[in-house]
């Protein structure tokens, strides 16, 4: 005996690739990470009226009237990637997750050239991106001869961060290895601890 199989649905979604919304409400925060999340959202969501109010000559508003940077700093697994991902669902835009492996290429210029396609798009869609482990592709520049072409792509990606409206967050948890002068254009180094056992029981 045959059975009819049911008609395909090309409207339906693969549920894997349904991305859920993330609010502050949905993550396990202490106290001091609530306050903290409150206090980013309340500056990137006034961000015109706080330009528009206060002198541009502070570093702060520079850097609010072109593009944010955040670094998310914590030990591995305690949630920097999706604190994020809430603040960027919380702003209502649209997010990139981008890692060292997704931007190096076999050939001599290319990682630079998808480096600056990425930011390219993320200016163009008004997209966030997110760094994870950001340590690799953003580390401390060497003195060492050997280190050349990683100075090189680390220079480049500085670059794009001083030149491009693109709003980012990396995501570390070697918040020492990080290039100097991506720390001097971070606005905030946020530290994102593990859920204590008290919050996930609260």
């Amino acid at each position: 005996q045959e059975f009819a199989k049911p008609e395909a649905n090309e409207n339906a979604q693969d549920e894997s690739l349904v991305r859920r919304h993330v609010s502050v409400a949905d993550m396990v925060l202490d106290e001091d990470e609530k306050r903290t999340a409150g206090e980013i959202l309340s500056i990137l969501r006034n961000v015109p009226e706080i330009v528009s109010k206060y002198s541009t000559s502070t570093s702060l508003l520079k850097e609010l009237d072109g593009s944010f940077l955040f670094v998310l700093a914590g030990p591995p697994g305690s949630g920097k990637t999706l604190f994020a991902q809430m603040l960027a669902d919380e702003m209502g835009r649209e997010y990139v997750e981008v890692s060292l492996a997704d931007i190096l290429g076999r050939l001599v210029g290319d990682s630079e050239r998808q480096l600056s396609e990425l930011f390219a798009t993320a200016q163009k869609e008004h997209q966030i991106l997110i760094f994870n482990e950001g340590d690799a592709l953003f580390c401390a520049r060497s003195n060492a001869d050997s280190a050349a072409a990683d100075n090189k792509l680390v220079s480049h990606a500085l670059t794009l961060l001083e030149n491009s409206r693109v709003d980012c967050f990396i995501t570390t948890n070697r918040a020492s290895a990080i290039d100097f002068a991506v720390k001097s254009r971070t606005l905030r180094t946020i530290n994102i601890n593990a859920p204590s056992a008290e919050c996930l029981w609260r």
